[in-house]
């Protein structure tokens, strides 16, 4: 389970779905049952919100004083409308997106399938965004900018779509700088992996495994995390996971044949 941690928080922040890959590995290698799988992916994630919140202390921090005074925090306040834009947008879209996911688990090859045909999804879009980085910063945030942005991220409801990829692509797109593009979508994973924790609790409680090796996994999770997000933030211009996630796409599908 420690190694489950380790390997989300890695790839919690790459432009390569994390469930998607996480929900593989405990498939095929641990014989983990295709549903138990998807929720335990996502309850993971707990250690990756732990390390977004303590790595954007000081924005959270910004935010918070926006609500005292928005005018002498117009920056904090500018975050908090985008966040609240774009985590309405992809509860009223992910939300029966996610459904309808957890539903398709129950099938093994619905799964395969989901997984590989969204990475391949997330991979094409990604190569349109890398070609449209522009020059906007985050005090440029606008209110449309949510909308759009949540809308995109309601997309990582379908199991293989990468929550950071698919919304730093949106960013992209919208003319972000590739760095800042990185650091707005990290940021935004802290209300969207909240309310899908809320959301999982509510529906279906904990996966039947022990306490301890969840434990151990969100621990995996968070300190693999911390130094994920540090790495790729600095070589943000440098990285190119486009390829890497189309690739990993293929590679999920090839099981089917068994089937054929």
């Amino acid at each position: 389970m420690l190694f489950l941690g380790l390997l989300q928080g890695m790839l919690e922040w790459l432009p390569i779905s994390s469930k998607g890959n996480l929900v593989l590995v405990m498939f095929y290698f641990l014989g983990i049952d295709a549903e138990n799988a998807f929720s335990l992916s996502i309850l993971v994630h707990v250690g990756t919100l732990l390390s977004a919140v303590i790595y954007f202390r000081r924005e959270i921090m910004e935010i918070w004083n926006s609500l005292k005074g928005p005018k002498s925090h117009i920056q904090g306040y500018r975050l908090l409308v985008f966040l609240v834009a774009a985590t309405i947008a992809t509860g009223l879209v992910g939300f029966p997106l996610f459904l309808v996911t957890r539903a398709a688990t129950v099938f093994e090859t619905g799964l395969i399938v989901i997984t590989g045909a969204a990475l391949i999804f997330t991979g094409l879009m990604e190569r349109k965004g890398e070609k449209s980085a522009g020059r906007r910063e985050e005090s440029d945030l606008r209110l449309s900018d949510g909308v759009i942005v949540g809308l995109a991220q309601a997309l990582s409801a379908v199991l293989g779509v990468s929550r950071s990829g698919i919304t730093t692509t949106a960013l992209l797109l919208r003319g972000f700088q590739a760095r800042e593009a990185l650091r707005i979508s990290f940021l935004l994973s802290i209300p969207a992996v909240l309310s899908v924790e809320m959301a999982l609790g509510i529906l279906q409680g904990l996966p039947h495994l022990e306490v301890q090796p969840l434990i151990m996994a969100v621990v995996g999770a968070f300190v693999s995390s911390i130094v994920m997000m540090r790495t790729l933030i600095r070589l943000t211009e440098k990285i190119r996971f486009s390829r890497v996630c189309i690739v990993l796409g293929v590679i999920s599908l090839i099981p089917l044949v068994a089937h054929l």
